[in-house]
């Protein structure tokens, strides 16, 4: 399984074999499709061997795969602008391979391991008992053949309130009844709860929910929208994107989960709604599909778009400077700016909110500003300039 990390680690983790250059997996490594062309079917039986090389401890799942086995991925009607993530047939070895990209390896080939096993057949029993006029349901589920789980195991139980079952199995065996049976209640008990907060975001969770933003939209026409779209971003763009929520101190890392910010906090207060909820991506969505179709002119809506974020720029100003608790005034006179954490290379400095009409920084630690931020370990500085750290060409150290 793969260790839980932030998004932008994985943004490219095995483009090749380690010493080698050999692309083995993925062949695009930012698809959102499940599809595969029908044409590469023919394939299969080569880049399974392939896998089973690559990787020995799949290769007993590799004998057992039926190549000529066809399963519902492949359909070349429904692949977007590009298809599923799949390896190469190129073979290299695992030592070839750094762990995590060993570990995205593994993750992709058993799912395209998995599209050669038969299906997952069970017996899904499910019980309705009618006690003192009130109804209750009970439902079961015994496994015939594991199929296709050969390949893809249930999920590791979580601990906790996080605990999963996976696909079912643990499920408890229900007893045959006939339909109008009598039964005897030995017992009755009510499990004394209490409701809980949502549970915080993950770096991976949060994914999930940008992919399926509907699910946090209450009006029902803006839901079918987004339902029909990648939601916010995509692939390529998601861990980008939260990447930047970190570097502008919207969010933290608390553990593995993910909070709000004073300063994220304060920006979504300031905010009006139409900025701080899915709405306008479902309304600028549904505009694409009007300009695509040719309803709509394409100046039209840029018209609309610019329109709209000169309105945004000219509100958010109005209310003057963002006040964030605890925020550290800028140092420099008569600024109304405040400092926040910015980077430079491996580096964190704090600057002016005002920048570049402000130029002011300071360190984190933060005793002495100056007027530019920290020079990163080991940058060369500029023709002409000196450093303490860096002595010039042909000087003594």
């Amino acid at each position: 399984m793969l260790p839980e990390c932030a998004p932008a680690s994985f943004r490219n983790p095995c483009p090749s074999a380690a010493g080698t250059g050999a692309q083995v997996a993925p062949e695009y490594a930012r698809s959102d499709c499940s599809y595969l062309p029908e044409g590469q079917l023919e394939q299969g039986k080569a880049v399974l061997e392939t896998i089973g090389r690559n990787i020995a401890a799949l290769e007993p799942l590799v004998r057992g795969a039926e190549p000529s086995l066809k399963s519902r991925a492949w359909a070349d009607s429904k692949i977007s602008a590009h298809h599923a993530i799949i390896p190469t047939a190129v073979p290299v070895p695992g030592a070839g391979l750094s762990e995590p990209a060993r570990l995205v390896y593994e993750l992709i080939a058993r799912r395209y391991v998995a599209q050669f096993y038969p299906a997952f057949r069970f017996h899904q029993t499910t019980l309705e008992l009618v006690v003192q006029g009130e109804t209750f349901r009970a439902t079961g589920r015994q496994s015939i053949e594991s199929g296709w789980h050969a390949a893809i195991p249930p999920a590791r139980a979580k601990s906790g309130r996080e605990e999963e079952q996976g696909d079912g199995e643990a499920a408890p065996k229900l007893p045959e009844l006939a339909k109008g049976e009598a039964v005897r209640v030995d017992e009755v008990f009510v499990l004394a709860k209490k409701t809980e907060p949502p549970k915080r975001f993950t770096d991976a969770t949060l994914l999930q929910a940008m992919t399926g933003i509907a699910a946090f939209v209450i009006d029902p026409k803006i839901r079918e929208i987004l339902r029909a779209t990648d939601g916010i971003g995509t692939p390529a763009t998601q861990a980008a994107i939260i990447e930047t929520l970190y570097d502008r101190a919207f969010i933290a890392r608390q553990g593995r989960h993910l909070v709000s910010t004073p300063i994220g906090r304060s920006l979504v207060q300031i905010l009006p709604p139409i900025a701080t909820t899915p709405d306008m991506t479902a309304l600028w969505e549904a505009a694409m599909k009007k300009i695509a179709s040719g309803y709509m002119p394409l100046d039209a809506f840029l018209d609309g778009v610019v329109r709209q974020l000169t309105e945004l720029i000219a509100s958010g100003r109005a209310k003057g400077p963002l006040v964030v608790p605890g925020a550290r005034p800028c140092t420099a006179p008569g600024c109304q700016g405040v400092l926040r954490v910015r980077r430079s290379g491996q580096r964190e400095f704090l600057a002016c909110t005002r920048f570049p009409d402000c130029k002011i920084t300071a360190a984190v630690a933060g005793e002495r500003a100056s007027g530019r931020p920290p020079r990163p370990p080991g940058r060369v500085p500029p023709p002409g300039s000196t450093s303490a750290s860096t002595p010039r060409r042909g000087a003594t150290p």
